[in-house]
């Protein structure tokens, strides 16, 4: 593994604490090849149960006490508790559960329609209003249809739009496939949505040789086969692609005057290419504007409140207080009441303040960026010094690996930030007990440890010679000690040409672990319990990937198991099994999401976390056109922090700061953060310890102006698992 670093080192702790991963000598290390602990199956032993931290001594920090397994949120890629979700999202996954029953839903129109109203429009329309079919159904072309023609051709120009739109976002940053997609364009124009043959076939001619010799049509087969699998039409959100106001994709020609131009970088209508074409305005800045007037000004008023507080106070200790009447009590100032501090919010917030507020510039989009940035860092800074000593020790090797990415992508105060952040974080962690390892660590401090130990490597902390491959040495005995289910999840040397499944309820979104065949337990399911079926464990294959390659970079390759021994390079060989990747209509909720939440980590680690783009669309055709499909799902859902990882995982797939994608994803970010003492957050005060700082730093990502340093390449040899 490369030790190239990605930017400057983060100076090292303060004198006085603990020596850098410091160990004890009293706990022996035993060899690599040492065998582990037999249970009396003949298995080995699982050391999975929680030291109490706040009572555990240095000796015995890190050992088992007992059987317990590791909780899910002890590990960076476990899957987040189920939150509160959306009405419209409720309502959507019932009716994608069953039949459609009754009359035909009543049409709105846009003008009397309120935003909620809106919304639950969009997102319906990733069903397919059918009654008694399935809801996601692959539109079979050369098949005859019961529908009328019109309808017909309709479909056809539908499906022809959206395999143009993504063939020309996969050609849109490589000039010379860009120009052979214009020119292919040419003589496809005036458009025939009907003629899917000329277009597919023109397509082919446009991406032959890229890849390998006359692989336009399988390149051409992946894009049709992952547009059907997104939505019936190829796009989970027709709304967002049809109606001019809305849609990120539509743009206006500078010399036709045409504004109705389904492509970003040729005009329909006269040919043109761009520089003539700007892309339509689609978003309303005005509302995001108007909160962060309110967030800063309910802040300037709270630091103002305190402030004099604070002088009254001084001024009270410094004057001599007259003794106190027994007969006259002394009247409390005057405040205003919670229902006055409403009552003047809303007064401010009004919709009539809106008409005076000009839509931002691209100038104020950026400022607004890095300052939500700055404040996430600092309000994780914050969380994570005052919180309780377990919680750090379970979660703080996470969160530094997490922000030291910070720290090496980010640019100016961001990353002063973030170091200063990391450096008192590390502080914390080299004086407590958590630098202690050893054989008979439970799994979950094993894994939180190698985060730490990996981000130490890149800021380059372990300084005496030779100290670094000792923890090493010692990290890997420690992962010895364990089976592979404890440390990875699964053991991806078992499967080929298959993945891992888990019980799973479509009609509630819910996996119901050990509970291989009957029913859902829910009662409230379906009216009495629905059928459980079999789906692919996308949180064990994102653990495992995720696992995999922190060990690998670590120089800990294969990850030594006590029953296997697993690289990096197993997951991969899965990816082709995964494809295509399916909607949230077709999946459920957290199937759905745990989905896209492997996509997102698949594309840090490829990258080293981000240390460079990954420029060759081709080889991620799939990869690339869900994400940047679902982005817009992600946003309805309302989860901030799948919005910030997709952001991320676009920009790592060379999408600019510009695109409308990535500038919908801002806006919905910037909009969405808490009021409070929840600034710089994106989720309830009420959440869990865990979702707290991940949320935080998932804005973080999804926001920063991150850049990539130009000394790491995505490796040649893994493009044949992509291909």
């Amino acid at each position: 593994m490369s030790s190239r670093r990605h930017g400057p080192a983060v100076s090292a702790p303060v004198p006085g604490t603990l020596a850098a991963f410091g160990f004890v000598p009293a706990v022996p290390a035993a060899p690599a090849d040492a065998m582990p602990r037999m249970s009396p199956t003949g298995r080995p032993s699982r050391n999975v149960a929680r030291p109490n931290y706040a009572e555990a001594s240095d000796e015995s920090l890190g050992g088992a006490v007992g059987g317990r397994k590791r909780k899910p949120s002890a590990s960076p890629t476990a899957r987040r508790e189920n939150t509160a979700r959306p009405k419209f999202l409720l309502r959507m996954l019932n009716a994608s559960a069953t039949p459609a029953v009754g009359g035909k839903r009543k049409a709105e129109g846009p003008a009397g329609s309120s935003d909620e109203e809106n919304e639950e429009d969009e997102v319906a329309q990733i069903s397919v209003k059918a009654k008694g079919k399935a809801l996601v159904q692959p539109i079979q072309f050369g098949i005859a249809h019961k529908s009328s023609a019109r309808a017909v051709q309709a479909s056809y120009e539908k499906y022809a739009t959206r395999f143009l739109i993504a063939s020309e976002e996969l050609c849109a940053r490589d000039p010379k496939l860009l120009a052979k997609f214009h020119a292919a364009m040419q003589k496809l124009i005036p458009f025939n949505g009907a003629n899917i043959g000329g277009i597919t076939a023109a397509m082919e001619r446009v991406f032959d040789g890229v890849i390998e010799e006359k692989g336009g049509a399988r390149i051409v087969q992946r894009i049709e086969k992952q547009l059907r699998a997104i939505g019936p039409d190829g796009h989970p959100l027709d709304a967002h692609l049809l109606k001019p106001a809305r849609t990120p994709l539509l743009s206006a020609c500078s010399s036709c005057k045409s504004e109705s131009s389904f492509l970003t970088t040729i005009c329909t209508a006269c040919k043109k290419h761009a520089p003539n074409l700007t892309l339509l305005p689609y978003l309303d800045w005005r509302k995001v504007v108007l909160k962060q007037r309110q967030l800063d000004a309910a802040e300037a008023k709270g630091d103002s409140k305190k402030k004099a507080d604070g002088g009254a106070a001084q001024a009270e200790e410094a004057a001599p207080s007259a003794p106190a009447s027994p007969n006259k009590r002394a009247k409390a100032a005057p405040s205003a009441s919670p229902a006055s501090g409403r009552k003047q919010s809303s007064a401010e917030g009004s919709d009539g303040d809106l008409s005076a507020i000009e839509q931002p510039s691209a100038e104020w989009i950026s400022n607004t960026r890095e300052a939500v940035c700055l404040r996430a860092i600092q309000w994780i800074g914050n969380f994570m010094m005052k919180c309780p000593k377990e919680n750090f020790a379970f979660s703080g090797g996470d969160i530094i690996f997490l922000l030291r990415n910070a720290i090496f992508k980010g640019e100016g105060e961001v990353a002063k930030q973030a170091r200063e952040v990391v450096s008192m974080m590390l502080g914390r962690w080299d004086s407590s007990t958590c630098t202690i390892i050893s054989d008979n660590s439970e799994p979950a401090h094993v894994l939180v440890f190698a985060e730490c130990l990996h981000a130490k490597k890149e800021m380059e902390w372990c300084k005496q010679p030779g100290e670094l491959e000792d923890i090493v040495r010692r990290l890997q005995s420690a992962v010895a000690a364990h089976c592979t289910e404890d440390i990875l999840r699964f053991d991806a040397t078992r499967y080929v040409d298959a993945l891992p499944k888990a019980p799973y309820c479509k009609p509630c979104g819910q996996f119901r672990p050990g509970m291989k065949d009957g029913v859902c337990p829910d009662p409230a399911c379906l009216g009495g319990g629905a059928p459980l079926r079999l789906e692919d464990d996308y949180e064990h294959l994102t653990e495992s990937l995720v696992w995999t390659s922190l060990f690998r970079e670590l120089g800990i390759d294969p990850v030594p198991c006590a029953d296997a021994h697993v690289r990096f390079e197993h997951m991969l060989g899965l990816i082709k099994t995964m494809r295509p990747y399916r909607s949230l209509d077709e999946r459920g909720y957290d199937s759905f999401r745990l989905q896209l939440y492997f996509l997102t980590h698949l594309t840090f680690v490829l990258t080293k976390w981000g240390a460079c783009p990954l420029k060759h669309r081709l080889l991620f055709v799939e990869e690339y056109l869900f994400l940047l499909s679902n982005l817009d799902v992600c946003i309805a859902m309302q989860d901030a922090e799948l919005v910030g990882e997709v952001l991320q995982a676009l920009h790592i797939l060379d999408v600019p700061h510009s695109h409308p994608a990535m500038q919908k994803g801002y806006h919905f970010l910037i909009g969405a953060e808490k009021p409070g003492k929840m600034r710089g957050n994106w989720v309830l005060s009420s959440s869990s310890f865990y979702q707290k700082y991940h949320a935080a730093y998932t804005g973080i990502i999804g926001l920063a102006e991150f850049t990539f340093k130009g000394d790491h390449e995505f490796p040649q040899e893994w493009a044949k698992y992509f291909m």
